[in-house]
């Protein structure tokens, strides 16, 4: 039955990864079509059949141009800021498991919030790594054809760098719980050891009492 249980949790594991993956990339092989519409910040909407096609151009290149600077330069630099903060908190998570949560002693809800904490922060590593391809794809676009629709492309990386930031406090909130838990844990056994200590002194069994003083200096 257990055999069964892991296979299965694999197979919906694997399942899950190319689900993922499927609607990470799927965006990013998709033909583009050209904009028919160019909307101006005054909000004036111009159309590329009824409009003049010098000022449907103008209007296409000045919105390229406007996102290179403003929405695709701040989103870079905020996902390559956020992508460092990603990494370094899964490094130090791992780096310092032990003194959150004893790998080798630790219950089994403790650890499972652990090793989610670091599932959380692999799949927001992912999910930041390919916002920030999709801006790249995005300013390529605006860059080479600027009149191409390349704003499905913003809006995707958008989406993906949210879930990122939802696995982000997702994990930091499983990694609270995992210490809380470990730490609980950890009083829990000291008290025991105690109590235990206290019993073995008041009934004189010197060879209780030194095996319960050794358990309570371990706990």
């Amino acid at each position: 039955m257990n055999a069964k249980v892991k296979v299965l949790a694999l197979l919906m594991l694997v399942a899950s990864s190319l689900g993922i993956a499927i609607w990470v990339m799927a965006p990013w092989f998709e033909s583009v079509p050209q904009r028919d519409m160019c909307r101006m910040p005054d909000y004036s909407e111009l159309k590329r059949s009824s409009a003049d096609a010098v000022a449907f151009q103008n209007c296409v290149n000045y919105t390229a141009k406007l996102f290179l600077e403003k929405d695709y330069a701040e989103v870079k630099d905020l996902a390559k800021t956020f992508l460092t903060l990603l990494s370094a908190a899964l490094v130090a998570s791992i780096t310092f498991s032990e003194k959150i949560v004893d790998i080798h002693s630790a219950k089994k809800t403790p650890l499972v919030a652990m090793f989610g904490c670091w599932l959380l922060l692999m799949l927001a590593i992912v999910f930041t790594s390919s916002g920030l391809a999709s801006m790249a794809l995005a300013a390529g676009l605006a860059t080479y054809h600027p009149g191409a629709d390349f704003w499905p492309l913003e809006t995707h990386s958008l989406r993906l760098l949210i879930f990122a930031s939802i696995a982000f406090g997702s994990a930091l909130a499983s990694l609270i719980v995992a210490g809380a838990i470990s730490l609980s844990d950890k009083r829990s056994a000291a008290a025991v050891g105690t109590m235990a200590l206290a019993t073995a002194r008041s009934t004189g069994d010197a060879l209780a009492y030194e095996e319960c003083k050794n358990a309570a200096d371990v706990a």
